[in-house]
C-alpha cells in the first residue's frame, strides 16, 4: 500500500488479486494440513500454521515501520516513530476491535 503516492494510482484489480491470494492461501494450507491428517501425522498437520504463522511474524518485523505507519499520505519517504502509532487513529481502532474479538476468539479456545 505504500508503493502509490495515492489511492487514485491503485488499479481496481490489484485489491481483488490480493484477496484472492489470501483466499487461496488459506485453502493451500487446508488441503495440505489435510493431507498430513490423512497420512495420521498430525504432529506435521498442526506444525503447518505454526511455520505460517512465523513467516508472517517475520514478514511483519522486517517491515514493521510500513505496518505501524500512522498517516495517511502514503508518503515512501516519511518515517514515524512508535509513539506516533500509539497516539494514531490506527492503534486506537486496533485496541478498539481487540476488545471486541480478542474475548470471542479465547473463550472458544479455553473452552476447547
Amino acid at each position: 500500500m505504500h508503493y502509490f503516492k495515492s489511492k487514485e494510482d491503485i488499479d481496481p484489480i490489484l485489491p481483488l488479486v490480493f484477496s484472492f491470494t489470501n483466499i487461496f492461501s488459506g485453502v493451500l494450507g487446508f488441503l495440505y494440513s489435510q493431507s498430513f491428517i490423512y497420512q495420521d501425522d498430525l504432529l506435521e498437520a498442526h506444525s503447518v500454521w505454526v511455520r505460517a504463522y512465523g513467516i508472517m511474524m517475520g514478514v511483519l518485523g522486517f517491515g514493521y515501520s510500513r505496518f505501524l505507519y500512522p498517516g495517511n499520505d502514503w508518503s515512501v519517504d516519511k518515517n514515524s516513530s512508535i509513539g506516533d502509532f500509539l497516539s494514531s487513529d490506527v492503534f486506537f481502532a486496533l485496541l478498539a476491535m481487540s476488545f471486541v474479538f480478542l474475548p470471542l476468539l479465547s473463550r472458544p479456545q479455553l473452552k476447547w
